[in-house]
């Protein structure tokens, strides 16, 4: 190659690579102008003051009565308190919600749930609760004192664990109907967070942390390939010889079991995953396969 061709690739590959580099910087800059940054991490942890070891044999923790603040990482919709803090109130009996007797009233139906985080409401408060709605549109249709629903939902518990607390605790309360909230992931399977919430600042290497256009890119493909490894680990947990799910069905069955033998109804109420929740639904079957074990 002569000395004036290789003047003139050097050229071209200097403007390919500023016009390159220029792209990148426009894009980068647009990325910042008219695009969020991505949300960090925002889940953290119940407050230790409200957490208690459990006397029951599979429930991993109950709750110990009083109130107590969670600090969130963030409050993008400006519903926490100041701070990002959100209070809980445990009653007296050890579930959220106001207080109440063992005993229930003259008149009064009783509807115990019992779920994980989603039936607890964590995150949210306590009139914005899954069963405070309930309560309130019972209250709107039949009068105050016709119903009474109790939120036995805690955090991390799984069907089984449900279960024994409702063996143990929820069915003194002397219930007219049980709801089960059931969640996927109570037949084991991953953490849902990693499909949904993107690492903390510092779990970052440096340059995600400085160019927002390759975050963004870069979380989107993690994202993604983290909602592909949880949809086939939960279908493949609800085979009949996997043990999480047979563990799932036995714990239904005891409830059937127990609640049969007190002539109380029992209700199984699906949670869905939060997301995609249209006509691409990926978990539609596995909702129906154990509504139909239910059935």
């Amino acid at each position: 190659m002569s000395s004036r061709s290789a003047r003139q690739l050097i050229l071209s590959l200097s403007l390919a690579a500023a016009a390159l580099g220029l792209t990148l910087a426009l894009a980068e800059l647009g990325s910042r102008l008219f695009t969020e940054p991505v949300r960090r991490v925002n889940h953290t942890w119940l407050p230790r003051s409200l957490i208690r070891e459990s006397p029951i044999e599979h429930v991993p923790y109950v709750f110990a009565p009083g109130t107590g603040q969670q600090r969130f990482g963030t409050d993008p919709r400006g519903y926490f308190d100041p701070g990002a803090l959100l209070t809980y109130r445990i009653n007296a009996l050890g579930f959220r919600g106001a207080e109440t007797t063992l005993e229930k009233f003259a008149g009064t139906a009783r509807i115990v749930g019992i779920g994980d985080s989603f039936l607890f409401g964590e995150g949210v408060r306590d009139h914005h609760t899954l069963l405070s709605v309930l309560q309130r549109k019972l209250d709107e249709s039949y009068g105050a004192t016709s119903f009474e629903v109790l939120n036995l939902g805690a955090g991390g518990y799984d069907t089984e664990a449900e279960v024994a607390l409702l063996a143990h605790r929820g069915m003194r309360l002397d219930p007219d109907l049980v709801v089960i909230c059931f969640f996927l992931n109570d037949a084991g399977g991953p953490a849902t967070l990693p499909a949904f919430n993107p690492p903390a600042p510092k779990e970052r290497s440096w340059w995600r942390r400085h160019l927002r256009l390759a975050d963004i890119l870069v979380d989107r493909f993690e994202r993604r390939r983290a909602m592909d490894d949880l949809i086939a680990s939960y279908r493949a947990n609800f085979r009949d010889d996997h043990p999480g799910w047979i563990g799932a069905r036995r714990a239904l069955e005891s409830a059937r079991t127990l609640t049969a033998a007190r002539d109380v109804e029992l209700v199984l109420m699906i949670f869905p995953m939060l997301w995609q929740l249209n006509d691409a639904y990926p978990f539609e079957a596995l909702h129906d396969f154990v509504a139909s074990n239910a059935r």
